[in-house]
């Protein structure tokens, strides 16, 4: 189940706060995974983390990149 970024950038909102909160515990009761999208701040990966959270996608870590680039990118094996 995926986080929207509406969502991710109203964690300050007590609202979407809790709304967030319900979408990560459905998706843990139904043993579904939950990506959080357009993840700006190191403060959204924190707050959605210490909510359940485990899976981030966003600025915060790289802007989109080619395939050609991913493979630069990725570690090694």
């Amino acid at each position: 189940m995926k986080i929207d970024k509406s969502f991710v950038d109203g964690l300050d909102d007590v609202k979407d706060r809790e709304l967030v909160k319900t979408i990560i515990a459905i998706s843990k009761s139904m043993e579904l995974g939950v990506i959080a999208e357009g993840i700006e701040t190191k403060h959204q990966v924190e707050t959605l983390y210490n909510m359940g959270c485990e899976l981030f996608q966003g600025y915060y870590f790289s802007k989109p990149l080619s395939a050609a680039k991913i493979r630069s990118w990725l570690p090694k094996t």
